[in-house]
């Protein structure tokens, strides 16, 4: 139980960092490509396939 607070706060914190780093430009860029999932973009930045169905089951598990 002495550990569920950190587990929390490391969590919590750890999406609020994320939103505010790195969610301003992976929203422009979907944007720019006009994607609709966060696989798609991925998929065309890097011109493969593979990453796109590797993302998209990253997220679906």
């Amino acid at each position: 139980m002495s550990l569920s607070w950190l587990t929390v706060l490391n969590i919590g914190g750890g999406i609020l960092i994320a939103f505010i780093l790195l969610g301003e430009s992976t929203r422009r860029l979907g944007h720019h490509l006009g994607t609709h999932t966060f696989p798609e973009p991925l998929g065309l930045r890097y011109q493969g396939r593979a990453i796109q169905i590797f993302a998209g089951t990253l997220i679906f598990h």
